[in-house]
This record gives C-alpha cells, sequence and structure tokens, in this order.
C-alpha cells in the first residue's frame, strides 16, 4: 500500500512537471501569434477596411508563422484535455485548405508522437486509465493497431487514452506513426477546409465539412460494437 501511494505521488508529481511546461510554452505561444496577428485583428474589425484588404493580411503571413502554429498545435494535443480543433480551423482561415492541412496534420502527429514518447519514459498515467472503456475497446481489438487510428479520428475519444493505449500494447513512435497520420489526417483536413470556408463565406462547403465530421463522429459505434462483442464472448 505504502509503495502504491509512493508511486501515485510519483505519478502526480511527473504529471505537474509536464502539463506545467506544456501550459508555459503554450501561453508564450500564444503570445507570439497575438503579436503576428495584431495588425489583422485591428483591420478585421476595422468597417472602413475592405474584406479584400483583410483577407490579404490574414494569408500574408509566412513560415516562422506556420512553424508556431504547427508547435501550439503539437502542444496542445500533447496536453491531455486541450481540444486543437479551434486552432486547426483558425489555421485554415489563415492559410488555407492545402497548407492549413499540411500544417493541422503535422502539428497533430508530432504532438501525439511526443506524447507517446513521454508516456514510455515517464510514469504520468496510474494503471487505473487501464480499465477506461475506451482503452478497453482499442485493446481488444483482434487489429489494435486500426482501433488506434479510429482512436484518433473520433473528436470525442481523448488523445491521451489513445496515446496511453499505444504504450500499453508495447508500441515505439515508429510503429504508430503510420496510425497516428492516418488517424488525425481527416480531421486536420476537415479544420483546414472548415476554416477557409468560413473565411471565403462558401456555406456549401461548410456543410459538405460538417457532414465529413458526422460521418466521423458515427465512427464511434464502431468501437462500442466491438467492445460490445468482447464483452460478449
Amino acid at each position: 500500500m505504502v509503495a502504491l501511494e509512493k508511486e501515485l505521488e510519483k505519478i502526480k508529481q511527473n504529471k505537474a512537471i509536464a502539463i506545467g511546461i506544456g501550459v508555459a510554452l503554450l501561453v508564450l505561444l500564444l503570445l507570439l501569434l497575438y503579436f503576428a496577428y495584431h495588425r489583422d485583428l485591428q483591420l478585421w474589425f476595422n468597417p472602413e477596411v475592405s474584406e479584400e484588404l483583410v483577407l490579404k493580411q490574414i494569408r500574408s503571413h509566412g513560415v516562422a508563422v506556420a512553424l508556431l502554429f504547427f508547435c501550439l498545435i503539437g502542444i496542445m494535443c500533447a496536453i491531455p484535455g486541450v481540444p486543437t480543433s479551434v486552432v486547426c480551423v483558425f489555421v485554415g482561415v489563415c492559410y488555407g485548405p492545402v497548407v492549413g492541412s499540411l500544417i493541422n496534420i503535422g502539428g497533430n502527429l508530432m504532438g501525439n508522437l511526443v506524447a507517446i514518447a513521454l508516456f514510455r519514459r515517464i510514469k504520468l498515467i496510474d494503471k487505473r486509465h487501464g480499465k477506461n472503456e475506451w482503452v478497453k475497446a482499442i485493446s481488444r481489438m483482434k487489429h489494435p493497431k486500426v482501433g488506434l487510428t479510429l482512436g484518433y479520428m473520433i473528436p470525442v475519444v481523448p488523445t491521451f487514452l489513445v496515446n496511453y493505449t499505444a504504450t500499453l500494447k508495447g508500441y515505439t513512435e515508429r510503429e504508430v506513426l503510420l496510425p497516428v497520420l492516418l488517424g488525425v489526417l481527416p480531421t486536420s483536413v476537415f479544420y483546414a477546409l472548415g476554416g477557409d470556408a468560413l473565411l471565403s463565406g462558401n456555406f456549401r462547403r461548410l456543410l459538405l465539412v460538417a457532414a465529413g465530421l458526422v460521418v466521423i463522429l458515427l465512427s464511434v459505434g464502431l468501437l462500442k460494437r466491438h467492445e460490445k462483442r468482447e464483452k460478449a464472448k
């Protein structure tokens, strides 16, 4: 019992340090992005400025700002409970569908791989999370990597639990590279398309993006159905 309490305390300390560093980096990146887009925001809320000028200004930022977004998404993805959807949509607004998608995919991929690397080397989650329904549903699948892909793909599944499941299965970062990539790709693209559609006022594309996200959410049923089958055995 004493050993267990010490282990839980160590996990708590490790988690606090990791999240503290992550939040500090998050705040720093947000401040840098605010300074980068300060003038853009002023133009956005100025009724005398034309839409063409606002659009041109928003889309005038280059590689340096793109790297800030890349790192921001990666850090947000690695911190439990921090959603990346709003930032990914904003990236679509700022960089368009193609470059925006690449930034979103790269950031989400990096963030998840970093989280898995940390979970493998530092005790950040106690074993009680192994009893979580999502962890069990993915772990019990005949092809767990397919389950991981679905887990990363479905927004309602907490990403940190999917990353934790990958470490429980003993996968290395290289072994989960493809499942993570395939998993984050659809939503990363949809968010970028949605952001671009918001800026251009393309409501037809917005409806298509919304329909795509609904289809992804319906994939929750696949994991739920598999969990029920496994329980019935």
